[in-house]
């Protein structure tokens, strides 16, 4: 008898814990509910889809309204007055940053018919933007290499023309190409001279990266301005092979600069500023390659750094900064070359744009970073030899370095 009653008051017990149910005394009384509980309510899904699994947007596009009522005007039992204020500042900032990408979507979703029609794939593995319905086409050096040459160019609506490439400067990764046919062309207009990209700005890099459809609008990849490098914008809009010479823009849809290269990571990818295009216009509309460094700041007459005046010219060596020549990116426990500077001494020495360098000296080179070091230790003049493999062909090649 006295294991039954047991029983029944625990079962009661339990009961009320985990159901809400009302207890009741020996005598049959009901006791008050050991929870408050309220109506259920279904969640609403396109909130719980869209937090959770990151969906568009579009599902609760006309639901704001409803949704920040509910939000902050939830009225959750057992919270405490201060717990429930921080709660509803909460909420309201998750409403503010969800009407923000709201707002961003919606400019990228306008921007891109808008600005995809003016890129343009080079080859099989570079980009490049028009700039002028006349058909001017300005995309980064080491994709042109030199003047003269002519190259096959396809629109965003399939069609291919034939391009001849015109002047450019190597030291800022400057070209710029003249669509052959009849236009007029759609083309870019640009940012003002004086325009500054600002850390935290929201921007849109396009191009062709590599086994994207050539046949095909541009691929278009959200992310923000995050400062600055040796005079190029630095974005984490993720770019990689094929994307160079394509399209920074901003929301507006306004030329920003010419996606140039990646550093050590996904997310620093550089851009070359229009100001340095501005700058470098009279070499490249006069056919001429050059390798000097501009002036930075725009409105100013080109300022040579280490070279003659002439065009064509080559800056003079300088001691103390060794000198190798390539463009590269890190690979697996590799450097991957993506091109080799004109008239560099990697050039020189026969090393060629998807060789993978993986010794220098011996030494291990596991990364981009690794190699710059190594290089940074040596000086103008030194003979290197570099451990190369070469579409599964393991060779060294010797080679000196010059100084800068």
């Amino acid at each position: 008898m006295y294991f039954s009653f047991l029983a029944r008051v625990i079962g009661c017990s339990l009961a009320a814990l985990l159901f809400g149910l009302p207890v009741q005394n020996v005598d049959g009384q009901s006791n008050r509910k050991v929870f408050p509980t309220r109506p259920y309510q279904a969640p609403n899904r396109s909130v719980a889809w869209e937090t959770l699994l990151g969906t568009p947007l579009e599902d609760t596009r006309n639901q704001e309204g409803q949704l920040g009522e509910e939000f902050l005007s939830a009225d959750w039992p057992g919270s405490a007055s201060a717990d429930d204020a921080a709660d509803r500042a909460e909420r309201a900032q998750r409403l503010a940053s969800l009407k923000n990408l709201r707002e961003v979507e919606t400019a990228v979703e306008a921007l891109v018919p808008r600005v995809a029609p003016c890129i343009v794939s080079i080859g099989e593995t570079a980009s490049g933007v028009i700039v002028k319905p006349t058909g001017i086409v300005i995309t980064a050096s080491h994709v042109t290499r030199k003047a003269g040459r002519i190259m096959t160019v396809r629109l965003a609506d399939g069609r291919e023309v034939r391009a001849i490439t015109l002047g450019s400067n190597a030291a800022n990764d400057t070209s710029a190409m003249q669509l052959l046919g009849n236009g007029p062309w759609p083309y870019l207009k640009t940012v003002g001279t004086n325009y500054t990209a600002q850390a935290g700005q929201w921007c849109v890099a396009l191009g062709y990266p590599l086994n994207w459809p050539r046949d095909k609008p541009a691929s278009a990849r959200l992310g923000r301005v995050t400062g600055q490098y040796r005079g190029k914008i630095v974005t984490d809009c993720p770019i990689m092979g094929g994307d160079s010479g394509g399209a920074l823009v901003d929301l507006n849809g306004n030329l920003l600069g010419i996606n140039s290269s990646v550093r050590l990571e996904v997310t620093q990818n550089l851009h070359v500023p229009i100001a340095r295009y501005r700058e470098d216009w009279q070499y490249m509309m006069a056919k001429q390659d050059v390798d000097i460094q501009t002036a930075v700041a725009t409105n100013k007459t080109p300022a040579v750094t280490n070279a003659t005046n002439t065009p064509n010219s080559i800056p003079n060596k300088k001691s103390g900064r060794p000198y190798l020549g390539i463009y590269g990116e890190s690979a697996w426990k590799s450097v991957r070359i993506r091109d080799v500077r004109r008239g560099s001494p990697a050039e020189k020495a026969g090393l060629v744009a998807e060789d993978v360098i993986w010794q220098i000296d011996n030494t291990p080179i596991e990364s981009f970073a690794e190699l710059l070091r190594y290089i940074a230790g040596r000086q103008g003049g030194d003979q290197i030899t570099v451990g190369i493999n070469r579409f599964g062909s393991q060779m060294k090649i010797t080679m000196t370095l010059e100084a800068r």
